[in-house]
């Protein structure tokens, strides 16, 4: 007799009583045939439970459709290195809000933040700036030029950097700032440490290094 979870399924089949109890011509039992329709019913009715499970949705996401002009640059998302793009490239990601930074050695690097909403498409245009044609729009007076100075931060990980309050994007792989000469309050955050906070001193027309040491969190 064919017994429950002889071909790999364990759910009763309703039917199988009334099949053994069915008496056929000359005064016998079929055996063989009963088996046979026995068995090609449970195979039919006894499906398995783990087959029937859905596979969980997935998360909501939606496309940035991004225009680079003096592409290719490097491509971060949320300080994640996504590579080399072109001057047109699509990328799918999460919905919610996202920091995109774009750099070149040659050029100014980029940033800025974005919203991405489930199932639709942010367009996004960026001009990268030669770093030549930007120094030649400046003033070219030698007063204008000796009033900056440019912080170089040497960041073991990665961080958001404000300058002052303002926020200046996050390392890597904006690392070098131009700022005004003078006394800033530069500040460093990432969720896995305690915030960094120093006092920087800029000298005009000169590069300062300053080396950040992260504190873990209790």
């Amino acid at each position: 007799m064919l017994k429950p979870g002889a071909l790999g399924y364990d759910q009763p089949l309703l039917i199988q009583s009334r099949v053994l109890e069915m008496r056929v011509v000359n005064g016998g039992f079929r055996r063989l045939w009963l088996l046979g329709v026995l068995g090609a019913a449970w195979l039919v009715v006894g499906a398995s439970p783990a087959a029937a499970q859905e596979e969980p949705p997935a998360p909501p996401s939606g496309t940035l459709r991004l225009t680079v002009k003096g592409a290719p640059a490097t491509l971060y998302v949320d300080g994640k290195r996504m590579g080399r793009v072109p001057e047109s490239h699509e990328l799918e990601l999460p919905a919610g809000k996202h920091t995109v930074e774009l750099f070149d050695p040659a050029k100014r690097p980029y940033t800025t933040d974005i919203t991405i909403r489930a199932g639709q498409a942010v367009e996004l245009k960026v001009t990268m700036e030669d770093v030549a044609g930007a120094e030649a729009a400046r003033p070219a007076s030698r007063e204008a030029a000796a009033a900056k100075g440019t912080l170089r931060l040497l960041v073991n990980g990665w961080a958001d950097i404000s300058v002052d309050g303002k926020r200046m994007g996050r390392v890597p792989p904006q690392n070098q700032l131009e700022l005004p000469a003078g006394k800033h309050v530069l500040e460093l955050t990432n969720p896995a440490v305690k915030p960094y906070k120093a006092v920087v001193t800029i000298p005009e027309g000169q590069t300062v290094e300053h080396q950040v040491r992260f504190e873990r969190k209790q």
